[in-house]
């Protein structure tokens, strides 16, 4: 820097003893002023600029580091809770809420799920823990604010249905209404939408298991093609502690044939009423189950004693009961139930007349070929007849009363059997056969009129149906039924029937 000062202070003398090329020198002095002072701030300004550049790479190489750590940070966290599976919410849910899940590991059994029905009856069936009939709860919403889950079900329905022979009623084929002996009666035709359902279906998942509560009607509680309202399902089922109406514990909805006649086989065990029931799980396979029924005795409504009529009255002191067990496997399911009843009522005035009544059923439902499948019943007791399809209210055919005023349980039995086969995806039959039986012959009163030669005697069921499923949840089919009656005497009475059915489901289960 000094050597530099004195060259440019004798460059300067210079240019001042020189005043004839002063204005030239000037400007070389300036020239070479300028390049000097550059030459001499450079090494400054170089090892500025290294120092800012080492600097920033500091500090560069910190922050990289601090976003590595973070990211160790996270990957550690993420490894410990577990991250969200395909499909789940990252948001955090409320405590205790399950999602659309049942609320309990449990099954109903893939024969029972996989079989066309038409009918449906078996969804509405209490099952062990609440398990749900379809295990993809199609159909199900969560009511905003709540863990409540709700479906909402049924199905509309019509029939055209044709009669060969008189029938007696003429929208469901109860056997035992067709007249018998001679009947100038001819054919007839008929529509109904009575069978049509709706269903509210209630699921909540509480931190002591599921709760389940079940609601279902339909518009068949008229005769013949009336509509009118009945209520068919609302119970509540908690903890498998069942309080409300639905299916008689001592019947067995998973070997229903698959009809296309409403009504069904008549010896089918048919009664939905008012109960408490327990179920208790011995294992995965194995329940048993002890239910508080509804009870009423069905009697005749006038016995003869001479030339006179008396009037009957029924009453009931205590309540029907059931204990029933059940084997259960995925192709396969075995029945065995009792019923204990106590029937009678006033036989004459100032009487009361009471009569032991029992029954006994064994039932089993199997997948014997891909989904097509089998399934039989069989039934005996004294004093069933109420709990009996073909038969139920109004026939009094649960005791017969003698002309001394001795009320008896009548005897009764019956069997049926079903085969269903899937052609297709689409296309399904079944066959089903029933045959019914009740005992009157010992008794000189009635069962159903004042003329004991004419109180029923025995019934024979029998469909044949076809049944196309287009698309989902709308199915339909014809049947080709054909039933006797016989009364007491021998007089019987025979009816083939063509059965039309057009369903369409309000929730496609998807099973078939």
């Amino acid at each position: 820097m000094r050597s530099s000062g004195l060259i440019i202070a004798r460059m300067a003398g210079t240019c001042r003893s020189d005043s004839g090329r002063r204005p030239f020198r000037r400007l070389v002095g300036t020239l070479v002023i300028t390049v000097t002072m550059l030459l001499a701030v450079s090494p400054a300004i170089v090892v500025a600029e290294n120092q800012s550049q080492s600097a920033q790479g500091t500090a560069d190489e910190g922050l990289n580091e601090r976003v590595k750590s973070l990211e160790r940070t996270v990957e550690e966290l993420t490894k410990e809770r577990g991250s969200p599976k395909a499909g789940e919410s990252n948001v955090k849910r409320e405590e205790g809420y399950q999602g659309a899940t049942p609320g309990t590991s449990t099954e109903v059994p893939e024969h029972e799920r996989e079989r066309g029905m038409l009918r449906q009856d078996n969804y509405a069936d209490p099952r062990i823990d609440n398990a749900p009939f379809d295990p993809q709860l199609r159909g199900f919403f969560r009511l905003p604010g709540t863990e409540t889950m709700l479906r909402l079900g049924g199905f509309a329905r019509t029939d055209v249905i044709h009669d060969f022979s008189p029938a007696g009623n003429t929208s469901k084929f109860v056997t035992s209404s067709i007249p018998t002996g001679p009947n100038p009666g001819s054919d007839n035709t008929s529509m109904s939408v009575a069978p049509s359902r709706i269903s509210v279906e209630i699921r909540n998942n509480t931190k002591y298991g599921p709760l389940r509560i079940y609601y279902e009607n339909d518009f068949n509680n008229g005769p013949n093609t009336t509509n009118s309202f009945r209520l068919r399902h609302f119970y509540g089922q908690w903890q498998n502690i069942l309080i409300g109406q639905t299916w008689s514990a001592w019947g067995d909805t998973d070997a229903i044939p698959d009809t296309v006649d409403f009504e069904g086989p008549n010896s089918w065990i048919f009664r939905l009423q008012p109960q408490v029931r327990y179920t208790y799980a011995m294992n995965k396979e194995n329940n048993v189950a002890v239910s508080v029924e509804q009870p009423k005795s069905e009697m005749p409504g006038t016995v003869t004693a001479g030339t006179a009529n008396t009037p009957i009255n029924s009453n009931s002191p205590i309540p029907d009961f059931v204990v029933r067990y059940r084997h259960e496997q995925s192709r396969f399911h075995i029945q065995h139930a009792w019923l204990f009843r106590d029937l009678g009522g006033f036989v004459t005035p100032g009487t009361d007349k009471h009569v032991f009544g029992w029954g006994g059923m064994l039932s089993a439902a199997a997948a014997v070929y891909g989904k097509d499948n089998i399934m039989v019943q069989g039934i005996i007791g004294e004093g069933i007849a109420r709990y009996i399809n073909d038969l139920g209210e109004g026939t009094g055919l649960d005791v017969g009363v003698k002309p001394d005023g001795t009320i008896v349980a009548l005897p009764a039995w019956g069997v049926f059997g079903s085969f269903q086969h899937f052609w297709s995806e689409r296309w399904r039959s079944a066959v089903t056969y029933g045959y019914l039986h009740v005992n009157t012959t010992d008794l000189a009163s009635p069962a159903i009129t004042n003329n004991s030669n004419t109180s029923f005697n025995n019934t024979q069921y029998s469909e044949a149906n076809l049944m196309y499923s287009p698309g989902a949840g709308f199915t339909v089919g014809a049947g080709l039924l054909w039933g006797q009656h016989v009364v007491k005497n021998g007089d019987r009475g025979d009816d083939i029937r063509l059965n039309f059915v057009l369903q369409y489901d309000l929730v496609n289960l998807g099973n078939w």
